[in-house]
């Protein structure tokens, strides 16, 4: 009987798929299902097969010596010129998944090596070329002094001045400020834009019985929709509305 029909009995009577084989030696599903039936022609090297017979034993828990004799036999090997003693081992052969693909130590080594020296230099690149910082010292914060010229004595300037005051802001300083109250007749409804120095303080309409009211430093202008329903008074004074563009208009200003 063929060595590859025995190997697939001996696995079907242990219940073993050839997945299972394939699993346990790490050799290619269609080389072992060529061995199994006896298609040497698909087969490698005879080195390779004696290989595969081994391995495949050995997944069995078989002796791997009566195969490979049988092996031998079928292949013809006393005219191949070697003997079953002089046969590598299956190590040599047809090495396993892990020691096929492992990556030798002194590989691992130099890479290792490599990956440092080329750290190393780069990290000596860029501290070369690196430009020297020339900022200077921030001076601590303090009086600002001028630099004495020859045989003058130092004069300290102080590091803040106060500028002049603008007319603007003196004129506002002596004014007196007033307080500026818009309201609604009950039953009526206006729109409204109040500006109180220089900044809008209330836009929208305002409904009847409502009021609005404002501390005013400088000026103040109110724009009413509807001016007959409103009322504005400064300090309890009413102020008189003027008609532009179909709109009224009340300007007042905080007295000097």
């Amino acid at each position: 009987m063929p060595v590859g029909q025995r190997l697939a009995d001996e696995r079907r009577a242990q219940g073993k798929s050839l997945a299972d084989i394939c699993a346990a030696t790490r050799i290619m599903a269609s080389k072992l299902e060529a061995l199994e039936h006896g298609r040497l022609d698909e087969l490698p090297a005879p080195a390779y097969v004696r290989g595969y017979i081994t391995a495949y034993a050995r997944a069995l828990g078989l002796d791997p010596a009566p195969f490979l004799a049988e092996y031998e036999r079928d292949a013809g090997g006393a005219s191949s010129g070697v003997r079953l003693s002089d046969m590598p081992e299956m190590e040599s052969v047809v090495p396993l998944g892990h020691q096929a693909h492992a990556v030798p130590r002194r590989v691992w080594l130099v890479v290792v090596a490599v990956v440092i020296v080329a750290s190393l230099a780069a990290w000596i690149v860029r501290i070369v070329s690196a430009p020297a910082a020339d900022v200077p010292p921030v001076p601590p914060a303090g009086p600002a002094r001028t630099a004495p010229a020859t045989g003058a004595p130092a004069v300290s300037v102080p590091a803040t001045s106060e500028a002049p005051a603008s007319p603007d802001a003196a004129s506002a300083a002596s004014s007196q400020p007033f307080t500026l109250v818009v309201a609604v007749a009950p039953g009526a409804a206006s729109w409204l834009r109040v500006t109180v120095d220089g900044r809008l303080a209330y836009e929208g309409t305002l409904t009847g019985g409502s009021t609005k009211q404002w501390t005013v430093e400088r000026e103040a202008v109110v724009r009413a929709g509807k001016p007959s329903a409103v009322t504005v008074t400064r300090d309890g004074a009413q102020v008189s509305f003027t008609s532009a563009g179909g709109v009224g208009v009340a300007t007042i200003t905080a007295a000097p």
